[in-house]
C-alpha cells in the first residue's frame, strides 16, 4: 500500500502539464496561421498595385498611340505630392487639338493614377480622401525618337533591393526606409515601352 500511495503523489500535477504543452501548442500553430494570413494580405495587396500600375502603363501607352501627332506633349516626370496636372476643359464635350488632347489624356491618366475615381468620407462633414489608386507613386515618361516608356514607381511593403529597370522616382525619399540615407528598398518600378508610329 505504501508503494501505490508514493507513486500516485509523484503523478499528481502529471496530467496538468500535458494540457499546458497541448494549449502551448495550439496558440503557436494559431499565431503561424495569423501570421501567414497577415502575410497573404500584404502580398496580395501588392499583386494589385502592380496589376493596377500595369493597366495604367497600358492605357497610357495606347492614349498616346490614338494620338500619335503630339508624342512630345505626354512627356511627364511627376512624383507624390507635388500637384498633378490639370485641365479645364473637356475633349470629350469640346472639339480639341492633338496637343489639348494629350494634356487632357494627361489630367485624365494622371487622376486615375491618384486614385480620384475612389473616395471615403473619413469624419463625418469631413472632405473625401482619394482611396484608389498606388502607394506614393512617382510616373516618368519618355519618347526617344517615337520610341516611347512609360516608368511607374510606387511604395512596397517590404523591404527589397533597388530595382535597376529604371531610375524613376530614386532619391525622392517617397520610398527609404527607417534608416538615413535615399536607400530607396521600398521602391516598386514597372516599365512598358513601345514604338508608336507616326500616322
Amino acid at each position: 500500500m505504501k508503494n501505490l500511495s508514493s507513486s500516485s503523489s509523484n503523478q499528481r500535477g502529471v496530467g496538468l502539464i500535458e494540457v499546458m504543452i497541448a494549449v502551448l501548442v495550439v496558440a503557436v500553430g494559431v499565431l503561424g496561421s495569423i501570421a501567414m494570413q497577415l502575410s497573404s494580405k500584404r502580398m496580395g495587396h501588392e499583386a494589385v498595385q502592380r496589376t493596377m500600375a500595369a493597366n495604367l502603363a497600358r492605357d497610357l501607352i495606347e492614349r498616346m498611340r490614338s494620338n500619335p501627332a503630339a508624342l512630345d506633349s505626354y512627356v511627364l516626370t511627376w512624383r507624390d505630392e507635388t500637384d498633378a496636372p490639370t485641365v479645364d476643359y473637356s475633349c470629350l464635350t469640346d472639339e480639341c487639338t492633338n496637343i489639348q488632347l494629350a494634356l487632357y489624356d494627361q489630367a485624365q491618366w494622371m487622376a486615375d493614377l491618384e486614385g480620384a475615381a475612389e473616395t471615403r468620407v473619413q469624419t463625418e462633414g469631413g472632405d473625401p480622401v482619394e482611396t484608389g489608386g498606388l502607394q506614393r507613386p512617382s510616373v516618368c515618361v519618355t519618347n526617344n525618337s517615337r520610341f516611347v516608356t512609360v516608368a511607374i514607381a510606387w511604395r512596397g511593403f517590404q523591404e527589397m533591393s533597388n530595382p535597376g529597370l529604371s531610375t524613376c522616382g530614386e532619391g525622392t525619399g517617397l520610398y527609404d526606409g527607417e534608416g538615413e540615407g535615399d536607400d530607396d528598398v521600398y521602391r516598386q518600378v514597372l516599365t512598358f515601352s513601345s514604338y508608336i508610329k507616326e500616322l
